[in-house]
């Protein structure tokens, strides 16, 4: 076994930080860079289990070797999941592999040091992802990323057409009654662009939600920067029972925080009535 160790100081309070690392419709965004649209089932005590899991239900198991809030969490990896099923024989492949987030204090800023045991041959993939999630981490929370969440039941493959598909944007695409969306282009590469025209209906008031497309992974990921260079990042989280949606983005100056929030969670919920109801 080895000991590999990786650090980044955020320049927001460690409460923050902690929140946006372990808060469970925020643990998610980070930790896309091991694996798009994993996600982690457990009560986050000590001693409890946990289970990390892809959009097929592999993964791997383990337990929460301790934990103290707002310093640390440490991970102990027992095996590995296929198919949401634990594979015992697994078991001695993962002894002894860890995994311990701490978090400091560092002036107004949040130092947040990980430490990973794992063998040699994990090497690649542990000095790639590590990284980019630190970096993924630090982009949420300076830059104030706001999120909204839903469940929708129905298949991957049906919210992912109904949300990229621009016939059905018009049909969901408002957070009041009162607008709608009269017109949407989108050309679902990345470095391509999506156009949606948001309109009052009666004529008082629109404008354009455009923005280009940064990365993309089928049925799971959607980041863009709007076009007053903002982002959103939209992950699609496929679980045992539905589909959850977290979509992050950066807030625009004008309007308060919470008034955004309300507004990108309003047109979320219809957007689960939509694919819902068809």
């Amino acid at each position: 076994m080895y000991n590999y160790e990786y650090s980044t100081t955020i320049a927001k309070p460690l409460p923050q930080v902690w929140d946006a690392m372990w808060g469970p419709n925020n643990h998610p965004i980070w930790t896309a860079a091991f694996a798009p649209a994993s996600y982690v089932v457990t009560t986050f005590e000590i001693g409890s289990p946990f289970n990390w899991l892809d959009a097929n239900g592999n993964g791997f198991y383990g337990q929460i070797k301790n934990i103290v809030p707002l310093q640390m969490v440490h991970l102990e990896y027992n095996g590995e999941i296929k198919a949401y099923q634990k594979q015992n024989n697994t078991a001695a492949t993962w002894a002894n592999i860890n995994e311990i987030y701490s978090l400091e204090t560092n002036n107004e800023s949040t130092q947040v040091k990980i430490k990973i045991t794992i063998g040699e041959s994990y090497f690649d993939y542990i000095h790639n992802a590590v990284p980019k999630a630190l970096a993924i981490l630090k982009l949420k929370v300076e830059r104030n990323l706001i999120s909204v969440v839903t469940t929708i039941n129905a298949t991957i493959e049906n919210i992912w057409h109904a949300f990229n598909t621009p016939s059905c944007v018009m049909q969901w695409n408002h957070a009041s009654p009162d607008w709608h969306t009269p017109q949407a282009i989108n050309n679902l590469q990345v470095g391509e662009n999506f156009n949606y025209t948001m309109a009052a209906k009666n004529g008082s008031f629109a404008f354009n939600f455009e923005g280009t497309y940064t990365e993309i992974v089928t049925h799971k990921l959607i980041n863009y920067t709007l076009a007053d260079n903002r982002l959103v990042k939209i992950l699609f989280i496929k679980m045992q029972t539905g589909v959850k949606i977290i979509q992050c983005f950066e807030p625009e100056k004008v309007n308060s925080p919470q008034m955004q929030q309300t507004g990108w969670q309003a047109i979320l919920n219809n957007f689960k009535l939509f694919v819902e109801a068809n």
